[in-house]
């Protein structure tokens, strides 16, 4: 994910690494940070940049939308998203296989990335980006986030949406 609190720890995260000796590959979904990445002071050549996506397109409207009744309770950024880790994983994995990776860290909205692990049999880890892990409240058009029964709803919403 291209966000500032996204990339942030796993900014450190990869300071921490080329400092051992690592080699660090940031895959971006789009080249808006790819610059400022590539030119972190402690890369001395072991940190790389690969932008394979379209975030900005991504990012396009996450309100709802769809014929049905049903997609009206689904966000759109949410499919989008999934959308985009369908279209761009052929590259993904070409530049995985050819890179050799052999760990795999991960934003918690790059659902592509986790997808490439399996495939690769690579491993893989989250970083944590927002204090409700696992929970987007932010992508469900309304608010039924406050109690168990608002979340078990949205879930049934994603569930149950014709899209």
């Amino acid at each position: 994910c291209d966000g500032v609190g996204h990339l942030n720890p796993q900014i450190a995260l990869a300071r921490t690494l080329v400092s051992r000796g690592h080699s660090v590959r940031f895959f971006l979904p789009s080249d808006r940070n790819e610059e400022a990445i590539s030119g972190l002071p402690f890369a001395k050549g072991l940190l790389s940049v690969v932008v394979c996506g379209d975030g900005a397109k991504a990012a396009e409207g996450s309100g709802s939308s769809g014929d049905d009744a049903s997609d009206q309770l689904v966000s759109d950024l949410v499919l989008k998203m999934v959308t985009q880790a369908v279209e761009f994983m052929p590259g993904r994995l070409k530049a995985l296989r050819a890179w050799g990776a052999d760990l795999i860290v991960y934003d918690p909205f790059v659902q592509g990335a986790v997808i490439a692990a399996k495939v690769l049999d690579i491993p893989c880890c989250c970083t944590i980006t927002v204090s409700n892990v696992n929970e987007y409240t932010f992508l469900v058009p309304g608010d039924l986030s406050d109690t168990e029964a608002g979340r078990r709803q949205q879930v049934a919403n994603h569930r149950n949406s014709k899209t």
